[in-house]
């Protein structure tokens, strides 16, 4: 995946985990511009600066379109300590909501993986066009 790409994997990640219902309650007004700049400008400070994050895009051959994506975190001793909340929510979020969800998403990783090392899949959007 190069920079350029991320615009293209912002939106394929809002369109497939932007019609759950728990994304409803976490953020109601997805897919609006500052939203989605907000998640460019989070996506390339990652892709630029976190060197423990890797990419992946899948390439329609015949169309040259990107139709699957990844993140992936290595999860080691720089990182275990970061917690869900990294920065501060989008200020259209609800934020209670999101630490909610989140948050038992972490406490739950945090017991069954404790402070070993190991890849943690972050996110395989996949849209088939």
């Amino acid at each position: 995946m190069t920079e350029s790409d991320l615009p293209t994997y912002g939106s394929i990640v809002q369109t497939v985990f932007g019609a759950q219902p728990v994304s409803f309650a976490m953020l109601p007004k997805r897919h609006n511009p500052a939203y989605m700049a907000h998640v460019l400008g989070r996506d390339t400070r990652d892709f630029l600066h976190k060197r423990n994050f890797h990419w992946l895009k899948v390439v329609d051959t015949d169309t040259d379109e990107i139709i699957a994506c990844a993140k992936w975190r290595l999860e080691d001793d720089g990182t275990h300590d970061e917690g869900v909340k990294k920065e501060p929510w989008f200020e259209e979020a609800n934020g209670d909501a999101k630490d909610a969800f989140l948050g038992g998403i972490e406490k739950a990783r945090v017991e069954v993986m404790g402070r070993q090392d190991y890849w943690r899949e972050f996110i395989i959007p996949l849209v088939l066009v």
